[in-house]
């Protein structure tokens, strides 16, 4: 598994949801749409990465932009939260949503002056109690995307 390869894909589909963008343009700059019944169902992408598993694009209804991007991982075992945390700095642990939910990371990434935010959030395997959580790797990275507020 190419991990620097997965990095910059995520880096480059953070930059792009950071952008005016729509949902296709997102969907694109992953890989080829299979599936996009418009509205507010999914768009499904057959990823360029392999690296990649299902990738879905969700869209706000009336404006065709995108708000959230999930990216399954063909291989659960081969991106290390450290490798995250290497690329995008400290990661925040957000509360477990639910009994029996995986632990969960995330990650800021931040393209100054434009006028979108990317946060990943990355669902980690199950792992030992004994170890880190950076010591898990990556079921699912999230992409969320949302409006920059003034400071």
């Amino acid at each position: 598994m190419d991990i620097p390869r997965i990095i910059d894909d995520i880096k480059r589909f953070c930059y792009a949801l950071s952008e005016e963008t729509t949902a296709e343009e997102i969907a694109v700059t992953i890989g080829t749409i299979i599936e996009d019944h418009g509205g507010s169902s999914s768009i499904t992408v057959a990823p360029t990465n392999p690296a990649f598993g299902e990738v879905f694009v969700d869209r706000e209804i009336k404006t065709n932009q995108p708000y959230e991007t999930r990216l399954e991982m063909a291989d659960p075992t081969a991106l290390p939260v450290r490798a995250l945390r290497d690329a995008f700095g400290p990661y925040g642990e957000p509360p477990i949503a639910y009994l029996g939910a995986l632990e969960r990371v995330d990650f800021d990434v931040d393209v100054p002056d434009l006028p979108y935010t990317c946060v990943v959030l990355a669902d980690v395997e199950p792992f030992p109690r004994e170890q880190e959580i950076e010591d898990g790797t990556i079921r699912r990275l999230t992409l969320l995307r949302d409006i920059r507020l003034e400071d």
